[in-house]
Formats: structure tokens, C-alpha cells, sequence
């Protein structure tokens, strides 16, 4: 089972889903978040200037948020005989989920 979580409330539902379906024992879920890279983000606003540290303390903070949003979506879809793994990707969603 494989579920791209996003934190909208359509990916809160996709999670109440599997988390209320009766799956075989030894079903395995892969819970991933993909978040668009901020490199150059900050580039393409016209007389912007912001410095490498402030950039790296917006994706830091990003990505304490990712790691929350897949370990809250982990403890919900925990049970017996159910695997769960979680990943964190900075990449274009389209490239990583369809390959």
C-alpha cells in the first residue's frame, strides 16, 4: 500500500481509509511525503535577497514538519502484523511517485 501524504484533508481521509480496512497479515504500507525543493525558489521574486541561512532555516522547519505529518500517519495505521515505512523526499512530486 503505498500513500502520498500531503496533509490535506484528502490525505487525511486516504489514511482513515487503510487505517480502517481490514488488510492481510503481513501487509506492508509505504507512507511517503514529497515536498518541492526551495532551491531558487527565493531567486525568482524581482529585488529579493535572502541569505543561505535563512533558506536553510525554512527548509529545516519544512522538514521537521514532514517528519511529523509521516509519524503521525505511522501511529495511525500502526497494527498487529502490518509494516510500516515512511519517507521524506525534496523533489519534484511527479518524478518520485510516478516514476
Amino acid at each position: 500500500i503505498l500513500l502520498a501524504l500531503d496533509g490535506s484533508t484528502a490525505s487525511d481521509r486516504a489514511i482513515e481509509l487503510v487505517a480502517t480496512t481490514p488488510w492481510p497479515v503481513g501487509s506492508q504500507t509505504q507512507l511517503i511525503h514529497v515536498a518541492e525543493p526551495h532551491v531558487g525558489a527565493y531567486e525568482t521574486i524581482p529585488g529579493s535577497a535572502v541569505s543561505a541561512d535563512v533558506v536553510e532555516s525554512v527548509m529545516e522547519a519544512d522538514r521537521e514538519r514532514w517528519l511529523e505529518l509521516l509519524a503521525t500517519a505511522a501511529s495511525r495505521l500502526a497494527a498487529p502484523g502490518r509494516t510500516i515505512t515512511t519517507e521524506a523526499i525534496e523533489e519534484r512530486a511527479g518524478i518520485q511517485i510516478v516514476p
